[in-house]
């Protein structure tokens, strides 16, 4: 584990900004205090994210025998005799198949993982026969209780373009940054998510951090293409650590290739308003420290306007 190598006197200026706010720093976030400004650690080497699929699967997949990855595969339901599981059927190639083992691991995500139990009879009965399903384990708890965490983001523009990705990164910037990648393994493809985190507290009184700001020196435009601003900006992220609300996850259809209905139920609980509203000021509160004054520019979104917590 290693803190990203990224240099940008932008990630100094938000250091001395967090002082000034009266923030902490930190230089582990992950030891037995967690709070403060830092720079993020990762698993990634040389450019590449040290990833469980390359550290370890590739490499035991060239001296293992005994080891068979199935790709471009899509599970449709786990067998089951009785309550005991006893394997998997999936999809490839247009062609249904039965995996038979004596263990079995299902690791399908926090969405996929309720609708392949549901699609093989575990979950809430009343729910099963609705969709012509047989029952064939009643358990109330798959597809309930789902917690996520909502993201409230704030794009500034930037007084000095060279600071940030979306100068450095656009036109011949990004055959630039694509060069440097590939000679170096860094530039802006080997950022991880953000190159800087805060972990704070919404409201004093708190033992520990309820909230994680993400600091980044760019700003997307569209979300679904990951399509860059089209001037230098930066964003800081809010994302609440402990959310309360509760949604949930369950199938619509019978149909595995259809899509499960997701209800997120984001800021039912007035704790988690409280959070992400304490949260959004304190983005505010750092940007607005004299350190700043030399980056920041205006306020992009939402608009300074928008300051009630309604």
């Amino acid at each position: 584990v290693s803190t990203v190598p990224d240099q940008n006197p932008l990630y100094d200026a938000l250091f001395e900004a967090s002082k000034a706010a009266g923030f902490k720093t930190n230089l582990d976030y992950n030891s037995e205090d967690q709070e403060g400004v830092v720079k993020t650690q990762t698993s990634i080497y040389k450019g590449r994210r040290m990833s469980v699929a390359h550290c370890y699967i590739e490499p035991a997949m060239k001296r293992s025998p005994n080891l068979q990855v199935v790709t471009n595969a899509m599970t449709l339901r786990v067998l089951l005799d009785g309550k005991r599981c006893t394997g998997v059927e999936y999809e490839k190639d247009g062609k249904v198949v039965q995996a038979k083992a004596r263990e079995t691991v299902l690791s399908a995500g926090g969405v996929a993982s309720p609708q392949i139990l549901e699609l093989s009879g575990i979950g809430q009965p009343e729910l099963l026969k609705r969709h012509g399903i047989e029952v064939k384990h009643e358990l109330r708890a798959v597809g309930e209780n789902f917690r996520d965490h909502i993201n409230a983001r704030i794009i500034w523009t930037v007084k000095d373009p060279k600071v940030s990705y979306n100068h450095m990164a656009r036109g011949l910037g990004a055959v630039t940054q694509m060069t440097k990648y590939l000679l170096t393994g860094g530039g802006f493809m080997s950022l991880p998510s953000a190159p800087l985190l805060g972990f704070l507290k919404s409201r004093p009184e708190l033992a520990t951090p309820d909230i994680q700001l993400h600091l980044v020196p760019y700003a997307i435009k569209d979300p679904k293409t990951r399509k860059l601003q089209d001037f230098p900006s930066m964003t800081i992220a809010c994302y609440q650590l402990r959310p309360e609300s509760l949604g949930s996850i369950h199938i619509r259809s019978a149909d595995p290739k259809a899509q499960p209905a997701i209800r997120f139920n984001f800021l039912a609980d007035p704790i988690d308003q409280q959070a992400m509203t304490g949260g959004f000021r304190l983005m505010r509160k750092l940007m607005a420290a004299q350190p700043m004054d030399a980056y920041r520019g205006d306020e992009f979104s939402p608009d300074p306007a928008v300051q009630s917590d309604e």
